[in-house]
């Protein structure tokens, strides 16, 4: 586990979730991974009864990923609605499918208010938006044609980063090389 300094604004995040949750939270940087871009999977919340660890695994942006994985369980703690999965369609597969589709909907709706906080409080610069983009670059490839079975996560991740570089005040010109037969209809929805 590594020892990083974390700034004011995740200390202030990690006391705010402390006052709130009845046990312990902790931040936890583990291993040396950095891979020159930041991403969402790139740190996780473990519960062990009353304590939390917020685990990082990336090193790459310290303090924007712990503070989008902290706004993630502040706004759960503060009754952020979540996603539950009571129905099932009958088949394993297509309830997967409809898990991951429902979960990606609701991380993009979530990062609304995540993002918007991480700028509001100076955890996104232009350093860490030049790595969001090259994360939404390193998880999804442009589409073939003729288009492939990742056609459904390319469209979410573009989504979410649609949204997100919008809050960022970053542009979003180069998104449409990764989707090209997708752009007009998306340019054409948010203009």
């Amino acid at each position: 586990m590594q020892n990083i300094e974390i700034n004011d604004q995740v200390q202030s995040l990690l006391d705010a979730t402390n006052a709130i949750f009845p046990g312990k939270v902790e931040l936890q940087f583990i291993g040396q991974l950095q891979a020159g871009y930041v991403r969402h999977d790139q740190a996780q919340t473990v519960q062990d009864k009353d304590h939390i660890m917020v685990q990082v695994s990336d090193l790459t942006a310290p303090n924007y990923t712990a503070s989008h994985e902290l706004l993630h369980l502040l706004m759960t703690l503060r009754g952020f609605p979540q996603v539950y999965f009571a129905v099932s369609m009958g088949n394993d597969t297509l309830d997967e499918q409809m898990m991951m589709l429902a979960t990606e909907l609701y991380d993009i709706v979530a990062h609304q208010v995540v993002v918007s906080e991480q700028r509001k409080h100076d955890l996104i610069d232009d350093t860490v938006e030049a790595e969001y983009l090259k994360g939404v670059q390193a998880t999804i490839k442009p589409e073939p044609d003729p288009v492939d079975d990742q056609m459904t996560l390319r469209l979410m991740t573009v989504l979410d980063a649609w949204s997100s570089l919008a809050i960022m005040n970053r542009s979003r010109r180069n998104l449409p090389r990764t989707i090209p037969s997708r752009y007009q209809q998306r340019r054409n929805c948010t203009t």
